[in-house]
């Protein structure tokens, strides 16, 4: 996998509406003194700089991680407060470091979860990098539109050897009530959730060429796919991005283009009564 530090620190449409969620969610929590701070699936780290203010102003150091080295390297290389440092690690792994077990007081994650193929995995490894009064807020998009347009594309025999880890990908979160099924994976590995929503964030331009843009800035893929076929792989992954646009005509008769994205915000803590009974 690849994806360019530069052209993902362009996503910027969430980052106003994720800071905001932050400042809600943030004043369900108890904040410790001097606290441990884990961001996961930090990417280039622009989102956390926005949130970043939001912590406590004592707090000891936030961990950034990321399964992407080029993530890392590019983020440790940006201007920031030394306590902010980032490591390489997948929240899937099956050897999760024992120096960062019990660790963290506060557990952040913002669009990662719909990147986990083993979410009971990386459900366990948080519980476990938590320590007993550990929290935790998440907020990632519902739908995977990227991974469905890749799972599409899979089934073109031409893009099929470049797309092969979509064939069967699931999103976990996409059914009625996904509120339940995280309570259910949540309480599996002793967390208790104190707070869930589902809200609706659509994406609004009256340029389409613009959310045509935000997809392929999101587009890893491409950077496997040789030269000589570029141009009918970028012919082909928009045709799928124009079956998530809908167009809708406003007050002042002007067409405007959407993309109803859907996002989960949770934020829970580390229950008691379950917290040695998962390893």
């Amino acid at each position: 996998m690849s994806l360019s530090p530069h052209r993902f620190s362009k996503v910027t449409y969430h980052l106003k509406r994720v800071t905001e969620y932050a400042q809600k969610y943030f004043k369900l929590f108890q904040w410790k003194r001097n606290s441990r701070i884990l961001d996961i699936g930090s990417g280039p780290g622009h989102l956390l700089f926005e949130i970043e203010p939001l912590f406590p102003k004592d707090y000891s150091e936030i961990l950034c991680t990321d399964m992407l080295g080029e993530m890392v390297n590019y983020l440790n290389s940006q201007k920031r407060d030394p306590r902010i440092k980032a490591i390489q690690m997948d929240i899937q792994t099956t050897s999760l470091p024992s120096d960062l077990k019990g660790r963290f007081d506060f557990v952040f994650s913002c669009n990662s979860v719909m990147y986990w193929a083993n979410i009971r995995q990386s459900f366990s490894n948080i519980s476990q990098l938590m320590n007993g009064s550990g929290q935790l807020f998440f907020i990632w998009t519902r739908k995977g539109d990227v991974h469905d347009i890749y799972k599409a594309m899979n089934t073109i025999p031409k893009w099929a050897p470049y797309t092969s880890e979509f064939k069967n990908w699931t999103n976990h979160f996409d059914n009625e009530n996904p509120t339940d099924t995280l309570k259910t994976e949540f309480e599996r590995v002793g967390i208790e959730i104190l707070k869930s929503e589902t809200m609706k964030w659509p994406y609004v331009d009256e340029e389409k060429k613009n959310l045509t843009a935000l997809f392929h800035s999101l587009d890893y893929v491409s950077e496997r796919i040789p030269k000589s076929d570029l141009d009918k792989y970028k012919e082909d992954y928009n045709k799928l991005v124009d079956e998530k646009m809908i167009s809708e005509r406003g007050s002042d008769n002007k067409i405007k283009w959407i993309v109803p994205f859907e996002f989960i915000a949770v934020a829970a803590k580390k229950s008691y009564k379950d917290f040695h009974a998962f390893w």
